[in-house]
């Protein structure tokens, strides 16, 4: 029990942390958008977001202490922003924990869609699926977290649910009971 909510709070610092990094600021009327530097105050707050170079660049942030929980800094973390790579954190989670339930097994071999393969196209992240094809688990894990492989993401949602729309509408349901708002 203890060792899943550790392995929770990495998971949810590590979504932030992703949509810290991927956040790029769309407003072009110049206005100053509300920074809450939490718990540091004064010349140590200045200094600790001073060591983010892309602090001014990115338009949410959101960095907290995995073990106690508190929060460093923070920049529009309640702005709903659009989701991007999110979604393979959520897949790889969503995967992690159907493994540890037994129900998927990391060395299972699967044949590659031609669903998940047509995200294999020149220009975009992937991981070079072709249709018929057949990878495990394991390697789709690996093709999704490390090369950010898009059809890795879509063959692995299959797994998890059968069809995108269905595992989409998992992960909204997982996101719900990790008490993700926006």
């Amino acid at each position: 029990m203890k060792k899943n909510r550790k392995f929770m709070r990495i998971i949810c610092l590590t979504l932030v942390l992703l949509l810290t990094f991927t956040s790029m600021p769309v407003s072009a009327d110049g206005e100053e958008q509300k920074v809450t530097l939490s718990p540091y105050q004064g010349d140590s707050a200045e200094q600790f977001r001073s060591s983010f170079s892309y602090y001014d660049d990115v338009e949410a942030m959101l960095i907290g202490e995995p073990t106690t929980g508190k929060i460093l800094i923070e920049k529009n973390s309640e702005k709903p922003l659009g989701i991007a790579s999110m979604t393979k954190l959520m897949t790889y989670y969503l995967v992690k924990k159907d493994i540890a339930e037994g129900k998927i097994d990391p060395k299972q071999t699967v044949k590659i869609s031609s669903s998940a393969a047509e995200f294999n196209v020149a220009g975009s992240s992937n991981y070079g699926l072709k249709a018929g094809e057949t990878r495990t688990v394991e390697q789709l894990l690996m093709g999704m977290m490390v090369v950010s492989g898009n059809d890795a993401a879509a063959m692995l949602g299959e797994i998890l649910a059968g069809s995108e729309q269905a595992c989409a509408e998992r992960m909204n349901q997982e996101a719900a009971a990790l008490g993700m708002r926006n």
